[in-house]
């Protein structure tokens, strides 16, 4: 009986340091994606004939990506507690995702993208806000490397008592059927260059927030994203 505890105890801890090794790559590549936003705006900042109020728009860009850095290698400093997750804290999910598609609007891989919204009236849900900024960039960065650079992209939001629903649509060429478990997998991507890490991310934030994630063809052409995030506050 003495033996079983040992082995039960080994396997756990030795899941607990896969999963925070997992964790702690995930969290690498999203801090690269947001270097990329600051170093984006570090140009536009650069640029001699960008007027007053477009130089305004990319130091605040800058500020918020420099928070963001900062709240994701705080995360990096959590790896060996028992919870890899932030506290959930009442938020309006509409300012957050607001803020989050500015933030990846600025990103050099989205630029030429056409990005668009449809959020609807304020919904207050517990949250972890640096997880909802990482998921959402991942997912738009998702879709504009589907789109080339240069497509459509549709972050929309829906809810009910129970769920917000964050949907992010694309007009590429969508996930075949046969790779949509796939691609939610760790280190699995069809990008030739690709850590297979943003989806990652995602089901994260998703498992995180009590929820869920889904792959779907879009009104669009291409793929849709569905987050689900419980509304209800729940024990870990």
């Amino acid at each position: 009986q003495d033996l079983l505890i040992v082995q039960r105890d080994s396997l756990v801890a030795s899941e607990h340091r896969a999963l925070a090794g997992l964790f702690a790559a995930s969290v690498a590549h999203d801090i690269n994606n947001v270097l990329m936003v600051a170093r984006g705006n570090a140009e536009l900042l650069a640029e001699p004939v960008a007027g007053l109020e477009t130089k305004q728009r990319a130091a605040d860009a800058m500020r918020r990506a420099f928070v963001e850095l900062a709240a994701l290698s705080q995360r990096l400093m959590t790896l060996g507690r028992e919870n890899l997750y932030g506290t959930l804290s009442e938020r309006d999910l509409v300012a957050v995702l607001e803020r989050a598609v500015k933030l990846a609007s600025r990103h050099e891989r989205v630029r030429r993208c056409t990005v668009t919204t449809k959020f609807g009236a304020n919904v207050m849900l517990p949250m972890d806000e640096v997880l909802i900024d990482r998921m959402l960039l991942n997912l738009i960065l998702n879709a504009a490397d589907a789109t080339r650079g240069a497509g459509r992209i549709a972050v929309r939001l829906a809810s009910d008592a129970e769920a917000a629903y964050i949907e992010v649509h694309d007009n590429g060429p969508g996930i075949p059927d046969d790779e949509k478990d796939a691609i939610f997998e760790a280190f699995y991507t069809s990008k030739p260059n690709g850590l297979g890490l943003g989806l990652v991310s995602v089901k994260v934030c998703a498992d995180a927030h009590h929820g869920s994630v889904e792959v779907f063809r879009s009104d669009l052409g291409g793929a849709a994203f569905r987050v689900r995030l419980s509304r209800v506050a729940k024990e870990s």
